[in-house]
């Protein structure tokens, strides 16, 4: 009986069979719970403590429902919690996350149009992917793990911290995400997605601090008035570049890389 027990958990007959004895295992609930917690708070799974993820296990068991059990950790408080005036405490939270490459690349193209392509010219007889590739998406570039991402090859797990390599990778994002969204949309008058306010010619003050204004009410979801500390700052790093270059496009290309790399796009 014994060795039938164990020849049918490791053979079953049916795919529904292995599936049913996958849920009944004591250990499957608590496997799941360390993989979504894992993943959403951004941790290696082997620093989590049993008792972060009993109660979400918990929901699995009784509701047999990945997604109940992902809404309870999206919603709890350890979830949500950014900081602690507790050192002890705040050492243990991970308070701000980064922002994935992909989901780096899904938010450059939402908000300039722009998806990073890049064509691969090799022998067709290679192993890799001919033509025309998602550089991103696919690790063959080497931005995939540059951006903190596993290739499925040689780096098995992700980067949640900053690094240069993840600064130089959203850098370089930022500025050929920033110079598309000017080449396309400056100087298309009625048609412009972003630049609603200004063209390529406009050198008023007026007009380029209401084009600040909608990029912040766009990018960081912040109303601010023309007048605001923040876009004074970005008006003086307007100023700076135009005066040195008398370039109204490479101009807004410097501004628009700068804000596409700030702390609250790439993190959150």
């Amino acid at each position: 009986m014994g060795e039938n027990a164990r020849v049918s958990f490791y053979r079953p007959q049916k795919l529904k069979h292995l599936g049913q004895q996958i849920s009944e295992d004591p250990r499957f609930n608590k496997c799941m719970a360390k993989h979504f917690y894992g993943y959403f708070h951004q941790i290696q799974r082997t620093d989590i403590l049993d008792q972060d993820i009993a109660e979400f296990a918990a929901v699995l068991d009784d509701t047999h429902s990945a997604k109940a059990m992902l809404k309870a950790i999206l919603m709890s408080p350890r979830y949500k919690q950014a900081y602690s005036v507790d050192a002890e405490t705040g050492e243990e939270l991970h308070g701000h996350k980064k922002l994935r490459s992909v989901e780096i690349a899904r938010l450059y193209t939402s908000l300039t149009g722009f998806k990073w392509e890049s064509t691969h010219t090799s022998a067709p007889e290679e192993p890799y992917p001919f033509g025309p590739f998602d550089v991103v998406r696919q690790p063959l570039g080497g931005y995939t793990t540059l951006g903190g991402a596993t290739d499925a090859y040689s780096v098995p797990q992700p980067s949640h911290t900053t690094n240069a390599t993840n600064l130089a990778f959203w850098h370089r994002f930022a500025e050929a995400a920033a110079g598309y969204a000017v080449a396309t949309d400056l100087d298309t008058a009625a048609t412009a997605t972003l630049f609603t306010e200004v063209d390529a010619g406009e050198y008023s003050e007026e007009k380029i601090r209401n084009q600040l204004v909608v990029f912040y009410d766009r990018f960081f979801g912040e109303v601010l008035v023309a007048e605001h500390a923040e876009i004074d700052a970005a008006y003086e790093l307007f100023e700076a570049i135009h005066t040195r270059t008398l370039d109204v496009s490479y101009t807004w290309k410097v501004v628009l890389t700068a804000l596409l790399q700030d702390f609250r796009l790439t993190h959150y």
